[in-house]
This record gives C-alpha cells, structure tokens and sequence, in this order.
C-alpha cells in the first residue's frame, strides 16, 4: 500500500557556496535498464549445499549472459537517459561511468559510451571506481564539478555485468544467490532540476579493503560451475571470516541511521523529516536489521524503499532502479526528502540527501 508522503517544510540550502549561484544543482533525470532474463531462487538449487539457512534471494532478478553485457546495458542505459531529458550527446560536457563486471578489467566503460553516442571530441570519459556506492559519490562529484563553473551537464552510468565469464561474482558462493544484472544512468546539472542535492556525507572503512574484494583467485567451490547453466568468471567476489566480523562489530542494527544523520545534520534535518531511504540492496536479512535500528532512531516504517525482490543486489544501480520507479509512478509529492544509504565494497559508505522538485521533462533542451 502507498503511503501519500507529506509535503517536507522548506530546507536551506546544504552547501552555503550554493547560495550564491542562481540555479539549483541536482539529477536533472535518472533512470535504470534490465535485461530480459528472469532467474528466480529455483535457478540457485545447485547452491543448496553451501547456501546458510538464514540466507536467501530475492523473489526473481535479472541475468545478461553475455561477453559483451556490459558494454551492451552501458549504451542502452545511457541513450534512455539522454532520451528521457530530450538531450543529445552535445548537450553533455562530462561522462562519467562506474561498472561491476564485464569482460575487460581496463580500460573501463566511459570511452565506450563516448564512442558508441557520438560525443564530440572534447568531452572527457572518466570511470570513477567506489563499488557500490558509486551512483552517490558520482552525484556528489558531479555536483561540484557543475558548481565550480567547469561542467554545465554531467552524464553518470553505473553498470553491474556478472555473467560475462570475465570478472564479477563467483556464482559457487552464497552471494550469487542474491546478485543480479542491470544498469542505471543520471543526469547532474543545473538545469530542470528534478532532485536538488541538498547534502553529502561520507564514512570510509578502510579496515575492510582486503576482506570483500575481487580477485582472479580460484572459485571457492569449483566442483559447482561444472554444469554448462552456471557462469564461471574468471575474477570474481569474495570475502573472508574477518569481514563477517566487521560486520557484525562495527556495520550493527545502528548502521544505516549512523551513516545517514551526519548528511541530515548538515541539510538541518531529522530522520523524522524523511520521506523515504533509498538504499544499496546489499543482502535482505542485513537491510531488515538496518531498517529495525532506522525505525527506533525516528524514521517512519513505511519510508524504506527498495527493489530487492524484483532485482536483488545490483550494486551501484539499486538507487537509480528504486529512485526511478518512485518518480515514474507518482510516488513522490513535491518537496518529497529522500535520503540515499549506498555501502560499498572497500569501504566507501556515502549518503545523501535530495528533495523533489517535481518532473521538469520538456523534451527541450535548456
């Protein structure tokens, strides 16, 4: 059931800088890209004999079983963008890009967009690599690469391409069963603001860099991938006991509101001012006791939004996925505050705050 979100009182603006330049700074668009395969828990069957009891998967997510996957939802994700804003390549001074898999490891997706959309010679491809946080540092990036005056529009696409045979999971592990496919792709600019970015604040847990990595190591459980069905990635995810520790000591029931206040603070707001959390759908048993400590610090029940049980962990397009959803079907009222909650392999955990402003798609461009 929707829960009408009310109309958030005003904010002052969260970075004083802002102030003094006319136009508001924010995601002019954003939108996600799936591909067509469907794969529910029945597909993970031969998982069952190292999958814990208390661990399971989302309802269905999606699957590209191809080399060139990630190349291929990069350039589908980002025409729909564009598409979607009534912008053309031109209209775009910066490229940002963030993949989590894919046949190549270097040197990463951002020259291919370029080349595939026709972007003119000038505009830089850069690939900003915080796992899945990605979507959120980009934005915040992004924001102030437009405030300083060098950018006026800045195209970020994040990409997760786990069944290439190149480098992603390791499907012989318990964390394929909850690990899915897709793309997601935002506009940040100055212009027919759809999300002002209000505030950003960021906790790096350096201390994990070792314990939650890819690496090109042996699968853990071989013996697994032997059928045909089952992907065998060169490089994949893995993590060790001293993660699982570090979680359990330090990424606690408090988790999400601790990581999220300090980007309240700095907008003047509460947890009780939000209207909806945006999160990385990192594991559904990790999400629900993050949303338990959420509620019990002053957030509203029904503000958690999330996709896991139609796309699982996508890394860093979760956000874009959910976000998008919520704009598209009239979820949001104006002035709506969300709050975005983005942890991420190696440590990076960003959050960040944006109020809605209402759909400012034209199809003219500004």
């Amino acid at each position: 059931m929707h829960c009408p979100a009310k109309i958030a009182r005003p904010v002052p603006p969260a970075h004083p800088e802002q102030s003094a330049m006319q136009n508001t700074i924010g995601i002019e668009t954003i939108t996600s890209y799936f591909p067509d395969e469907v794969v529910r828990p029945g597909d993970f069957a031969y998982l069952a004999g190292v999958l814990p009891d208390n661990v399971r998967g989302p309802d269905e997510m999606r699957r590209f079983r191809h080399p060139l996957a990630a190349e291929l939802m990069a350039e589908a994700v980002a025409r729909k963008a564009l598409d979607r804003a009534g912008l053309e390549a031109r209209d775009i001074d910066l490229i940002l890009t963030q993949n989590i898999g894919g046949r190549l490891v270097m040197p990463g997706l951002g020259t291919h967009v370029h080349h595939v959309l026709g972007f003119p010679r000038p505009v830089p491809a850069w690939n900003v690599q915080t796992s899945c946080a990605s979507l959120v540092d980009g934005c915040e990036l992004a924001r102030n690469l437009v405030l300083a005056g060098n950018y006026r529009r800045v195209l970020l696409v994040t990409v997760t391409a786990l069944h290439t045979g190149g480098w992603g999971v390791d499907h012989s592990t318990p964390f394929a069963v909850g690990t899915g496919d897709g793309a997601g792709a935002c506009v940040v600019s100055d212009r027919n603001v759809e999300f002002e970015i209000l505030a950003y604040a960021n906790h790096t847990f350096g201390e994990t860099y070792d314990d939650c990595a890819i690496d090109c190591g042996a699968p853990q459980h071989p013996e697994l991938l032997a059928s045909g069905n089952v992907t065998r990635n060169a490089c994949g995810l893995h993590m060790t006991s001293k993660f699982f520790q570090w979680v359990n000591e330090t990424a606690g029931k408090s988790f999400a509101a601790d990581i999220i206040r300090p980007a309240l603070e700095r907008a003047g707001l509460t947890l009780g001012d939000l209207d909806f959390v945006i999160p990385h759908q990192v594991l559904k048993e990790m999400a629900d006791y993050w949303v338990a400590g959420l509620i019990e610090a002053g957030l509203r029940p029904e503000s958690w939004r999330d996709t896991w049980n139609r796309y699982g962990n996508i890394g860093a397009v979760d956000i874009a996925a959910t976000l998008s959803e919520l704009a598209d079907t009239g979820a949001l009222q104006r002035g709506a505050l969300l709050a975005f909650f983005a942890p991420g392999a190696g440590g990076h955990t960003p959050a960040m705050i944006v109020r809605w402003l209402g759909a400012q798609r034209s199809g003219q461009r500004a």
